[in-house]
């Protein structure tokens, strides 16, 4: 099994951590291994599959947006059409919240991208995966219930919401963010938090449907992934305010995700996990 070839997919990868993933999956793939680098922008995804090309490296450009089901469905095709499944799916991309923006203006786009969007394509996506498949949403180690305040940890407790629990949770805090009720219900003022607290219960909710099916393939793990601070565009407003933070390159990041994303078969665990940097952060705290 070692050197059968495996079929990848990274969305948001035309650049930053992303991109750093297609690289070392370029390099560490079997022979006869495909890599498909997702973006939101062709022209973008040509333009960094032609500066892997110039390290001699392949990757295959393809649209992809979280928000437009239509690229999951048009991805999915293609790859059932062409390769039959999937064997490392890595759903990177991402609604970069910033600083200098109100966060009424920022709320909506992000959770549909970020929480809906995600969620959405793993629907999508994971019918195609084959047996000991490796599954990463790129979240945050922020995304457990003590980055809460007590005060709405319990609308994410229950270990036995299903997704659409979740998403019914994210709607209702855009909707308190946007009618500016958010801070008397208790949520904090950083709109990061509840959407990767989100982000990660809706992972975990659905493995948990995952794993109960009958028909699922064997030998598959699905994990939330932190890669830790990284020097890219959407941390740098962040990181020029962490001055202490010593931040990592893309290509460190991408380190401890090839190893998530190339573990072995017959490896059991972590599966329905946030994992960061090889270790598991329990989700209750």
């Amino acid at each position: 099994m070692k050197n059968t070839p495996r079929i990848a997919f990274v969305s948001g990868a035309n650049r930053g951590i992303g991109l750093a993933l297609v690289r070392a999956l370029s390099r560490e793939l079997p022979e006869g291994s495909a890599v498909y680098l997702g973006c939101r922008r062709l022209a973008d995804g040509r333009r960094a599959a032609e500066a892997l090309a110039a390290e001699g490296l392949e990757a295959t450009p393809i649209r992809f947006d979280l928000v437009e089901r239509a690229t999951h469905e048009a991805l999915a095709a293609h790859l059932r059409e062409a390769h039959g499944g999937i064997d490392i799916l890595v759903l990177n991309g991402a609604v970069a919240a910033s600083p200098d923006r109100p966060n009424t203006e920022q709320v909506r786009p992000m959770i549909t991208a970020n929480n809906h969007g995600n969620h959405a394509a793993l629907e999508t996506l994971t019918p195609l995966l084959r047996q000991n498949a490796r599954v990463l949403v790129v979240a945050s180690g922020l995304g457990t219930l003590a980055s809460l305040p007590e005060l709405v940890r319990d609308r994410f407790a229950d270990p036995h919401a299903t997704p659409e629990a979740i998403a019914a949770v994210m709607d209702d805090y855009v909707t308190s963010v946007e009618t500016g009720q958010d801070g008397a219900e208790g949520w904090p003022e950083w709109i990061n938090l509840p959407s990767k607290v989100g982000q990660v219960a809706s992972l975990r909710a659905f493995v948990r449907r995952f794993d109960a099916a009958p028909d699922r393939p064997t030998g598959v793990l699905v994990n939330a992934v932190c890669p830790g601070w990284t020097d890219t565009e959407a941390a740098r407003p962040y990181l020029a305010a962490m001055p202490d933070v010593d931040a990592q390159s893309p290509d460190e990041a991408a380190v401890d995700l090839l190893w998530l994303a190339t573990r072995p078969p017959g490896t059991a665990a972590p599966h329905g996990e946030l994992v960061q940097h090889r270790r598991v952060l329990p989700f209750a705290g």
